[in-house]
């Protein structure tokens, strides 16, 4: 009988043990992978052709505040206040590789995620994040730029900034998906 009750007992604890593991902690700040840029065809409202690129990235961030809410227009979110990097939670930077320059187009492109509150005892988001980027054609009908690259980081709700991801150096006349 007394076996009996330490076997339970062990079985208890060893059930104690197993049944609540400790939460996976991360860091505060944002940490982001590049994961794949996709490129497409697309025509626009009036049928020019153009290039779309789809950057594909994921994000753990430790205490879950990323995006910002539609209604968070004041302060460090207002979004008409061009000289506050805050006013966006995205940023990305558009280059050009010509004869074997890299050659920034166009810096600081920035765009607003979607505001995420994570339920629960665990705040850390895991999560997907895409944008699309545009490239149009002259003219002429040839495209713009040969080959391309991004440059891509992102803010939380605190300000923290996260690493910064590249994506590989694409020429822009193909399609597919592409990984590193």
């Amino acid at each position: 009988m007394k076996n009996n009750l330490l076997f339970v007992f062990i079985l208890f604890i060893i059930f104690f043990l197993t049944a609540c593991p400790n939460p996976q902690s991360y860091p505060e700040e944002p940490n982001i992978t590049f994961k794949k840029i996709i490129i497409t065809n697309i025509s626009d409202l009036l049928g020019n052709q153009e290039k779309n690129c789809r950057i594909v990235f994921s994000i753990i961030d430790g205490d879950g505040n990323i995006g910002i809410k539609d209604s968070d227009t004041t302060g460090i979110f207002d979004p008409t206040d061009s000289l506050n990097i805050y006013r966006n939670d995205l940023y990305f930077n558009f280059y050009k590789i010509d004869n074997g320059q890299t050659i920034l187009v166009y810096d600081s492109i920035g765009a607003r995620t979607p505001y995420i509150e994570p339920q629960g005892q665990n705040k850390t988001i895991k999560a997907d994040i895409m944008f699309d980027y545009t490239i149009g054609y002259t003219e002429e009908g040839v495209l713009k730029y040969d080959s391309v690259m991004f440059e891509f980081f992102m803010f939380d709700r605190l300000q923290n900034r996260s690493n910064t991801e590249t994506t590989p150096t694409l020429k822009i006349d193909t399609i597919g998906e592409f990984n590193l």
